[in-house]
């Protein structure tokens, strides 16, 4: 279903979220403001953070992270990558994404960031909202609140490229509130986290369980394991997908299928099914086994990955790069082994 931004409204699905909405101190909660804040942070990412030129000079911040991390490792006889690994792609994708130079001021949030990144799926959001400020969800997202407020005042933070970008952010018809900055920047460290952890460490764990895959990285030149972890990274996201479509449409409409029409109520929230739809066994053989040489035929479905459109995911492409670029490095360095 195709509609344009203005007429699917995400504010108010983020609004109902408490790690990154009610709970994060911000101008306003109501999710016509949050949808004021949402829209041009998107817009942001895809056309300032995320530009091709930007996404060209990231190699640079994901190989110095890396290298941090594979220094400490040569010198370990075994590495648990369980715990390891996702920080290593939270690192990296948050580095390249806001710069080095504003990441190595802000780091100490990881860990925070990482239960407020958990709370947004489904079951945790629901637990969340029952448990209310019970929930240590709650003092996480306060304590990346009070922090992200004090270094905004940070004259070196002030300085970052990202910071001065930030700032040239138009909300409601005037540039971004002073109040907004660390929602907006949290915001911004929520996408760059959310996928390549979760993804990253589900498509490593997807390779070293298929022989297949191994034999043929071991056979291929570099480019050729480009393209193959390409397409191991896209079959695991099919198998595993992790976003959940919601919008909310400002107004009642009718949406033609085929031979069928549905009525969409005002007001109302409409999800897609993309577990469901990527695991079709019309469009996929075999669609609950991990076999990522079906995409070297062009005649195959492409399946729900970030999503398309205006409600596409902008951070497809770095996330694709911060993956690809660390398992290529991580499979020809390393021996591994799973329990």
């Amino acid at each position: 279903m195709k509609q344009p931004a203005d007429r699917m409204r995400i504010g108010a699905v983020i609004a109902k979220i408490p790690t990154v909405g009610y709970w994060f101190d911000k101008t306003s909660d109501d999710p016509d403001y949050v949808q004021k804040l949402v829209i041009p942070g998107r817009q942001f990412m895809a056309n300032v953070l995320f530009s091709k030129d930007r996404v060209q000079q990231m190699d640079s911040s994901i190989d110095a992270v890396l290298e941090t991390y594979l220094e400490t490792w040569r010198h370990q006889e075994a590495i648990n990558f369980t715990t390891e690994l996702v920080e290593l792609y939270h690192e990296a994708a948050c580095a390249a994404i806001l710069g080095m130079d504003l990441w190595v001021k802000i780091r100490t949030i990881r860990k925070d960031m990482r239960e407020i990144a958990d709370g947004i799926e489904i079951p945790h959001t629901t637990g969340t909202i029952l448990r209310g400020r019970l929930d240590s969800k709650y003092r996480a997202t306060k304590r990346v609140e009070t922090f992200l407020r004090t270094a905004m005042q940070d004259p070196e933070v002030q300085q970052t490229w990202f910071y001065k970008e930030m700032r040239k952010v138009i909300v409601n018809d005037a540039p971004i509130n002073d109040r907004d900055l660390p929602w907006f920047v949290m915001w911004t460290v929520w996408n760059a986290m959310t996928y390549p952890g979760a993804y990253g460490m589900w498509n490593m764990v997807d390779i070293l369980g298929s022989t297949e895959v191994l034999e043929a990285f071991a056979a291929s030149n570099d480019n050729e394991r480009q393209a193959l972890l390409e397409h191991c990274l896209t079959e695991t996201i099919r198998i595993n997908p992790i976003s959940s479509v919601i919008r909310n449409p400002d107004s009642a409409q009718e949406v033609t299928i085929g031979d069928k029409t549905w009525r969409l109520p005002d007001k109302g929230f409409i999800g897609v099914f993309t577990m469901g739809i990527n695991h079709d066994p019309d469009l996929f053989e075999s669609p609950e086994e991990f076999h990522p040489f079906r995409y070297y035929d062009k005649s195959v479905e492409k399946p729900i990955t970030f999503g398309k459109g205006a409600f596409g995911c902008p951070a497809q492409k770095p996330t694709r790069k911060i993956i690809t670029r660390i398992n290529k490095r991580l499979l020809s360095e390393f021996e591994f082994s799973l329990p």
